[in-house]
């Protein structure tokens, strides 16, 4: 019974180590995003930030031929 015990206090610990990172990574994302929009709010304001619209192509490298 002891070891099973054991796992499971392993296996509650690491789910709360990873809640934790996952809820300090969306609040580090969160203030990221809001510092991004103030700048270019601020750019916009100035007259620095210009909207473009770009096209990108992907290319999938065929890993087996590697």
């Amino acid at each position: 019974m002891v070891p099973v015990l054991v796992g499971i206090t392993i296996k509650e610990g690491y789910e709360t180590v990873l809640v934790s990172q996952a809820n300090e990574l969306r609040e580090r994302n969160r203030l990221y995003q809001r510092r991004y929009r103030q700048r270019v709010a601020e750019a916009k304001k100035d007259g620095l930030f210009r909207e473009v619209q770009c096209q990108a192509t992907v290319r999938l490298a065929n890993l087996e031929s590697a």
